[in-house]
Formats: C-alpha cells, sequence, structure tokens
C-alpha cells in the first residue's frame, strides 16, 4: 500500500468514525427524550392501586432497565469513537487549531478540539476541596452524569408507582431514594470503569505510535 494509499484508508476510516459517533449521539438524544416522557405520561395516566397498576409499573421498571443496559452498551461504543477520532486526527495532520479550554493540550481536528468536562472544582474554584479528592473531581457537566440522574429517576418513579400499587404508599418515596442512589452510585462506577479503559487504550496506542505520541503544540 503507497502512502497516498494510507491516507485515503484512513481519512474513509475517519469518515466512518464521524458518521459511527453522530448515530449513536442522535440514539441517545431520543432515548432521553422518549423515557422521561414515557414514564410521566404513564404515571399520569395510572391511578389508584390494583392489578393493572402493578403491571403497568412492573413494565416500566423492566423497561428503563433494558433501556439502560442498551444505553450503557452505546456509551461504550460511543466513548471508543471519542478516543479513535483524535488519534486518527494526529495520524491525518489535522489542521492545529488552538484549544480554548484551558486544561487540553491538543491542537487537532473536531474530537480533539472537544471542551473538557467541568468538574467541582472548576465550577466552584473558591471552595476549600482537597485537590484530586472525590468530589474536586466530581464532574459536574459530563454526558454520563447526566444521564446517570435521568435513568435512575425514571426507575425510581416505576419502583414508587410499584410499592404504590401494592398498597404500601407510605414505603414508597423511603424507598424510592436508596433506589434512585444506588442505581445513579452504579452508572456512575460503570461510567468510570468505561473512562479508565479509554484512557488507558489511548496510552497503549501512544507507546506504540509515535507519530500519534508527539508534541502537538503548534
Amino acid at each position: 500500500m503507497t502512502e497516498a494509499d494510507e491516507f485515503k484508508a484512513m481519512l474513509e476510516d475517519y469518515r466512518q468514525t464521524a458518521a459511527y459517533f453522530h448515530a449513536l449521539h442522535d440514539v441517545r438524544f431520543k432515548l432521553l427524550a422518549f423515557l422521561p416522557v414515557f414514564t410521566g405520561g404513564a404515571i399520569a395516566l395510572a391511578s389508584g392501586s390494583g392489578p393493572l397498576l402493578i403491571v403497568i409499573s412492573l413494565v416500566g421498571i423492566l423497561t428503563t432497565i433494558g433501556l439502560t443496559a442498551y444505553d450503557q452498551r452505546n456509551t461504550i461504543i460511543y466513548d471508543r469513537m471519542v478516543r479513535r477520532g483524535p488519534l486518527l486526527e494526529r495520524k491525518l495532520r489535522f489542521y492545529c487549531v488552538p484549544n480554548p479550554a484551558p486544561k487540553a493540550a491538543d491542537w487537532i481536528g473536531t474530537f480533539g478540539n472537544r471542551p473538557p468536562r467541568r468538574d467541582v472544582q472548576d465550577i466552584f474554584p473558591d471552595l476549600s476541596l482537597r485537590k484530586g479528592g472525590r468530589i474536586a473531581e466530581f464532574s459536574l457537566i459530563w454526558h454520563d452524569s447526566g444521564l446517570a440522574v435521568i435513568y435512575s429517576a425514571s426507575l425510581a418513579a416505576w419502583v414508587h408507582t410499584f410499592v404504590y400499587a401494592l398498597g404500601a404508599g407510605h414505603f414508597a418515596f423511603i424507598l424510592s431514594i436508596p433506589v434512585f442512589l444506588a442505581d445513579y452510585s452504579l452508572l456512575m462506577r460503570l461510567a468510570r470503569m468505561n473512562d479508565d479503559e479509554n484512557k488507558a487504550m489511548e496510552d497503549t496506542a501512544g507507546r506504540h505510535d509515535p507519530e500519534v505520541a508527539r508534541d502537538r503544540a503548534c
């Protein structure tokens, strides 16, 4: 394969990566639009207690769990595209466009110029937080944290409805709180695991390919 052929192959790879990224982004947006409307609408239409509401709430719980699992798989692929994009941009030697984000050191293409997440210490710099601690580095502005809130809230709402349908309404709200916290913690743990895997993959690519790991300042 000639150098020109290799360049064309990488360029096509980049186009497919970008297309895959946008497709996954579109699916994620549609799921986020569907789930809260579905949850809120179904709960609003259902009233009282009894077998019908029990069945509806069980379907809601299972649907939310299924959509969450589906979205988690999409998120893994989505994040891989986010990591793969900059690697291809460096290989293709995209124009250097200075990134205004202070935490980023890349001057590459669209993927590489994605702004960083916003941690607690970024948003509230005056707070006395231990640098590098869990609270200081907790990402408030991050796709995965937003997704975790929505999916966990939907699951908690369905659990609340299910318990209420069983005739134990006084326990419904109390039980929904630990359900929300447990689901949110699980989803954020999965997000961090995925993050660590992607960073390790990028580091490995940098060690094996000097072109990828080169100094990109310009």
